[in-house]
């Protein structure tokens, strides 16, 4: 039948993932970016896939595609309508997110920036990147990493077998550990920031702060070495 869209970025959490297999949507992700989700749009019109949501993990959603970039408008808009629905069920949205995480498992995401500027700031940002992009890392946080994608050389290699990514090319390294949970590393590319997006699920919210901080220290520790 028809395949309906439904549209985050690969930095975005998993949850997503989650609720797409139960209600039968197809996710698509993408880079980082809102204009990604927006070309995903026009490439789509005219075909019998549809586009249903579009969102990313710095808040900008879409729902309707004529504007083809984050909307606040329809945001707003579709948020009071999901208030207002849940109001009639004595719920609030602090509620609703909570029975997803009954469903569907503590989900919890963190985005650690550190600032480098300067000339000297973004040679050691591409310091740091070539090392993790040479290192063969295999354990973060006591959890087996079983893919590593790297988009600046398009390989993707999950339990030991190669493959092509497909993305655009961009210097973005991600880890995903055998549950699920990944973090990445990817320079901003509007400041002089090196950027470690965090997210994983857990069985409860302590374990999962706890799993946040872990990896954290980790991957911190290891950017600590790189001379």
């Amino acid at each position: 039948g028809p395949k309906v869209n439904v549209y985050n970025t690969i930095v975005t959490s998993n949850i997503a993932k989650d609720i797409c297999e139960k209600h039968n949507l197809t996710l698509v992700q993408t880079l980082t970016g809102f204009k990604f989700i927006g070309e995903q749009a026009a490439l789509i019109e005219g075909t019998e896939k549809s586009f249903f949501f579009g969102y990313e993990e710095s808040y900008g959603s879409v729902i309707k595609p004529f504007v083809r970039d984050k909307d606040s408008f329809q945001a707003t808009l579709l948020l009071a309508e999901v208030a207002s629905y849940y109001k009639t069920q004595n719920k609030t949205l602090i509620d609703v997110l909570y029975d997803l995480f009954d469903e569907f498992g503590y989900y919890l995401e963190g985005v650690h920036n550190i600032s480098l500027v300067g000339v000297e700031g973004s040679k050691r940002i591409q310091k740091i990147m070539k090392h993790f992009q040479d290192a063969t890392i295999t354990k973060i946080a006591n959890k087996q990493i079983v893919t590593f994608e790297d988009y600046d050389k398009s390989i993707k290699v999950e339990n030991g077998v190669e493959s092509t990514l497909t993305l655009p090319k961009s210097f973005v390294l991600k880890y995903v550990f055998d549950d699920g949970g990944w973090f990445v590393l990817r320079p901003s590319g509007t400041e002089p920031k090196l950027k470690i997006y965090i997210a994983i699920k857990e069985a409860s919210e302590e374990a999962s702060k706890a799993l946040i901080e872990q990896v954290k220290k980790e991957v911190l520790a290891i950017i600590d070495t790189v001379e």
